[in-house]
């Protein structure tokens, strides 16, 4: 336990030092409230512990996509699997219920799936019962608290994550003995799905991503179907879905589908989901659907600083699904300021179709510092987790 206690106590104190250099991302944030399940064991002095059934809930503020601010509670019944050790004790079950605050890192949050891991601490009211006796011993009791897992990004506001808590309990007792050199624990695997909410933002009012300046109603949020998603008023889509079912084809056949049919429109019809958000120095990949009878040029425009000119990079042809362009920007170019557009100019040089214009273009928000939180965020994962598995592992004297 004192070894458990150390190691959590540094990694609560580092972490705790770096929060108000990492936090100044502003432009974002977010509520999020969610339901866990799954099962707690009770990791005590039982030599039969049960998997018993458990439930909660959660509320999270998240001021950066990688760091949240939790409270968590739970409700389970622990017991052993074994009536003859429940005979021995003279004690039937525990009734737990745990209150915990804790910090909470994502490792790589903007993509569709990401690791994470917390650290915490609270409050656990138990009380154990004797069928005939009632109440034996309630009481509560401080614990801490470390956990990680995998965290699946189903929507923009859905998420739904699996993983595994460690509690240790600063009591010996939660079911009736009291032995060895260790204080009681609680497992409690589960699975959470955690709805999220922005919070207020004044350059972004109705929370579509497009900015107060460039937004042309800032009342009604953007569809959101990738066309013409750049200046914040939905607009109705063209009638392009009879060439959706080209992507189900063999590529021989989707292209010969495309030679033989007219697109309904003469400009070129751009659909691009716009990347609203991205890290410091990475390379952003974009992708674009454009269908057209015969294409020229399709291609990315884009700035890294507002009074910057314009660079452009050529949209390739995907290889195997059609109607289908990608291009990436450069690493060096994706820093705070950075705007991009995307543009389709038919054979003849007519019309030209687009996603963002170049005094409404889309603009990205961009997190510096990414490789910071990662590095801390790795820091309580390693050292929380090998406290809580030496924990485990350890054999009690």
């Amino acid at each position: 336990m004192r070894t458990t206690a150390k190691l959590s106590v540094a990694v609560a104190v580092l972490t705790v030092a770096a929060l108000p250099t990492l936090a100044q991302e502003g432009g974002w944030g977010s509520v999020s409230f969610g339901l866990q399940a799954g099962f707690s064991k009770l990791e005590g002095d039982l030599e039969h512990p049960r998997l018993c059934p458990t439930i909660g809930g959660q509320v999270e503020y998240a001021p950066v996509p990688y760091f949240g601010l939790r409270v968590a509670a739970s409700y389970a019944i622990l017991n052993s699997r074994d009536y003859a050790e429940r005979a021995a004790l003279q004690w039937d079950k525990t009734i737990a219920m745990p209150v915990d605050g804790e910090m909470v890192f994502r490792l790589f949050p903007l993509k569709s799936v990401t690791p994470y891991a917390s650290l915490g601490a609270g409050a656990l009211y138990w009380r154990s019962t004797q069928a005939g006796t009632g109440t034996i011993r309630k009481g509560w009791d401080a614990f801490g608290k470390v956990g990680g897992g995998l965290q699946f990004r189903l929507a923009e506001v859905l998420a739904f994550s699996i993983g595994t808590d460690v509690r240790v309990i600063a009591v010996d007792a939660l079911e009736n003995r009291e032995s060895g050199d260790e204080t009681d624990g609680i497992l409690f695997p589960h699975a959470r799905l955690s709805f999220s909410f922005p919070t207020r933002d004044r350059n972004d009012r109705d929370h579509d991503g497009v900015p107060r300046e460039l937004d042309l109603d800032d009342s009604i949020a953007e569809d959101d179907d990738g066309y013409l998603d750049h200046d914040g008023l939905p607009e109705e889509n063209p009638d392009f879905a009879r060439y959706y079912h080209g992507k189900m084809k063999l590529v021989e056949e989707a292209r010969e589908i495309a030679r033989q049919e007219a697109v309904p429109q003469n400009k070129p019809v751009v659909i691009h989901h716009p990347i609203r958000r991205a890290e410091w120095h990475h390379s952003l990949k974009l992708v674009a659907d454009v269908y057209a009878d015969s294409l020229m040029l399709c291609a990315a425009l884009y700035r890294p600083e507002p009074d910057a000119k314009w660079s452009v990079v050529p949209m390739l042809p995907h290889p195997s699904v059609p109607f289908r362009y990608e291009a990436s920007l450069p690493d060096s170019v994706v820093h705070s300021g950075l705007s991009y557009l995307v543009a389709a100019v038919n054979a003849d040089k007519t019309s030209i179709g687009y996603s963002g214009l170049p005094r409404r273009p889309l603009q990205v928000k961009v997190f510096s510092h990414a490789s910071r939180w990662r590095r801390v965020g790795g820091t309580v994962a390693a050292l929380g987790w090998s406290a809580a598995g030496f924990w485990v592992l350890r054999r009690q004297k």
